[in-house]
């Protein structure tokens, strides 16, 4: 599925999704680290969450097995890895909401009217933390913390010192992180 030398590194998985290899394995029988990512309107992808691939197989983070893509739990971890919820308003049907439902610039323009990235997610089935990575990205929000992790990167300080200095987990601080 993913090349490992000058072959294309991206997957259009759905949509708007897209799985992205993070870290080619450059020998046989290393696990490759895959960012699962939305295309935002200006072309750029934001990944959201991270997968491992190995021979034909996908892994979470505890290198359990998610399966292939064409097993029918696949979706629904990429999901869960992308913070999409089934809203309120699903749960008589079952049905799932894609980050295709939820255009980005619906979820732009829902944060400028509430100002407020709780109700945003609420409104929108996407996590609070993924909702806050968005903004970033699209630099619609910052904060104390946002504002001192960029100083530290700028300073050349690896995530984990930044993890360290700023007492919280480097899955926490990657939040902050805005994808290029």
């Amino acid at each position: 599925m993913f090349g490992t030398d000058s072959e294309s590194n991206l997957y259009n998985l759905k949509e708007n999704i897209w799985l992205k290899v993070a870290i080619p394995a450059d020998k046989k029988g290393m696990m490759q680290m895959v960012n699962v990512c939305i295309r935002l309107d200006d072309g750029t992808l934001a990944g959201v969450g991270v997968i491992y691939y190995y021979e034909s197989v996908f892994y979470d983070r505890n290198n359990n097995i998610i399966g292939t893509i064409n097993d029918s739990d696949f979706m629904s971890h990429i999901e869960k890895v992308m913070g999409i919820r089934t809203s309120k308003g699903d749960s008589n049907t079952g049905e799932r909401k894609s980050a295709a439902d939820v255009p980005l610039e619906e979820i732009y323009a829902e944060y400028k009217k509430t100002q407020s990235i709780k109700k945003t997610s609420k409104t929108t089935g996407f996590s609070e933390e993924k909702i806050k990575k968005l903004l970033i990205s699209a630099g619609l929000y910052t904060s104390e913390k946002h504002e001192k992790i960029k100083v530290l990167l700028a300073q050349g300080k690896s995530l984990e010192e930044i993890s360290e200095e700023m007492k919280m987990s480097q899955k926490q601080l990657r939040v902050f992180i805005p994808q290029k």
